[in-house]
């Protein structure tokens, strides 16, 4: 059994005497190593030290390549840490990400996974931060790739580059499924944006096999959370609008590669409009495990105390437990389709059905049936006592407009901040790339 997870210690966060020892890696570089060469090892830690010195600057960074790891020291100054650890997390999963890297044996991502420990000046205090900033990064090392198999590897990593590209490329659109409401007049409790993937003659069709690749890699939350930052977009474009958006089971933590390094732009966004935030639901599907059940009852906390609703979808199916669901403490509950379509055939499934929404409702969600095709499964799931219904008996998804590609957005990448922190200029005498602005031009636009 693991250690327990805690927090690296935190300082008083406006001590401009303050410094911050951050420790970086490539999470996934043991998998990229097995399925595609140490050819490609060298590849991804080099484009991750080229995003490092691109956010920060050639300053204060040290990198161990036989380890895979780079250390860079730095002021905190007038910034908390929490909030410096996330712009820098922010910006260096943005580059590293940006593109796949592409070996003799296909596309590759890397993932970053960022660790930062505060401390006070002082030699013996920054060795204190590095042994915790160590042993802390290495209990937060994600599980190896579900499918240790180096072709099923290099297949998802395919099928992801070919997904994440389209999205970026602006060759994706959302279908709106709405959820009806059981009580008669009713307008629907909301609309699920399902992604749809555009093809060269202009049709787009569904895309669960290559978001099973994405979810089974570890790179779902940069898909999640891009998806859910369009979203938000629409909702504060038409004021009319309830949307919903699935994220992984993997993505449901503010903690995934580093500590406080996720969701940080979204929780802004939406801390700040709060009329926003109570018309979107984040949709937690079933088909991965949580990264951990403490960290995912945070993210649900998190999420609803900003006034977003959480459903737990395809309730039923086998990895959420009756435990999980109400340590959970979710506003919705998607019962899934096949209980209803059983529920007719004998009277033993019609009783399990019962059985699920009847344990939806005492656990103080809204019961949404979903997989409702006729008539008879309404009327069943309406007898159980269900809140919504959703399916194609109801109604079925519409195409919206494209999403918009990842430069037009900017959902994953600030590009303001990003250039307000980047000094104009190339340095061709060097052969570097763009330097990043000083510590203290970023000090400054924190203060701002």
């Amino acid at each position: 059994m693991s250690p327990a997870k805690t927090d690296p210690p935190a300082v008083a966060p406006r001590d401009p005497m303050a410094c911050l020892f951050v420790h970086i890696s490539v999470a996934n570089l043991s998998e990229i190593e097995a399925a595609f060469g140490p050819k490609a090892r060298e590849q991804a830690f080099e484009r991750l030290l080229l995003s490092v010195r691109q956010t920060i600057g050639h300053e204060r960074i040290e990198a161990h390549r036989s380890l895979g790891i780079i250390e860079v020291t730095m002021r905190l100054s007038r910034m908390p840490r929490h909030k410096r650890t996330a712009m820098l997390a922010e910006q260096i999963r943005a580059l590293a990400l940006a593109t796949p890297l592409n070996s003799d044996k296909g596309p590759f991502f890397v993932i970053p996974a960022i660790t930062a420990i505060a401390f006070m000046p002082g030699r013996s205090e920054r060795d204190i931060a590095r042994l915790k900033a160590y042993d802390y990064a290495d209990r937060q090392r994600p599980l190896a790739h579900a499918r240790t198999e180096a072709a099923s590897y290099r297949a998802d990593m395919k099928s992801a580059a070919e997904l994440l590209g389209q999205l970026a490329n602006g060759r994706a659109a959302f279908a709106h499924q709405a959820i009806a409401a059981t009580g008669q007049g009713l307008p629907p409790l909301y609309h699920e944006s399902l992604l749809r993937i555009g093809d060269d003659d202009g049709a787009f069709a569904a895309c669960e096999m290559a978001i099973l690749a994405v979810e089974r890699l570890d790179l779902s939350f940069a898909m999640d959370a891009r998806l859910a930052a369009i979203a938000v977009d629409r909702l504060e474009h038409d004021a009319t609008l309830r949307l919903g958006v699935n994220i992984s089971a993997r993505s449901s933590s503010f903690h995934r590669f580093g500590r406080h390094t996720m969701w940080n732009r979204l929780r802004d966004r939406l801390r700040d409009r709060p009329e926003v935030a109570c018309r979107l639901t984040l949709e937690i599907t079933e088909t991965a495990d949580f990264a951990s059940l403490e960290e995912a009852c945070e993210f649900v906390a998190g999420c609803r105390q900003l006034g977003v609703r959480i459903a737990l979808d395809d309730f039923g199916t086998g990895r959420r437990s009756i435990e999980q669901a109400a340590r959970l403490a979710v506003d919705i509950i998607k019962i899934d389709g096949s209980f209803v379509r059983h529920a007719a055939d004998a009277a033993g499934a019609f009783a399990t059905f019962l059985h699920l929404v009847r344990l939806g409702s005492s656990l103080g969600a809204t019961v949404i049936v979903e997989g409702i095709e006729t008539a008879q499964q309404a009327d069943m799931a309406r007898q159980a006592g269900a809140n919504g219904l959703q399916g194609y008996h109801l109604a079925r998804p519409i195409l919206g407009p494209h999403l918009p590609g990842t430069l037009q957005t900017a959902n994953i990448l600030h590009l303001d901040m990003f250039r307000a922190l980047h000094s104009s200029g190339h340095d061709a005498a060097a052969g570097r790339p763009e330097r990043v602005g000083s510590m203290t031009e970023w000090d400054n636009h924190a203060r701002d």
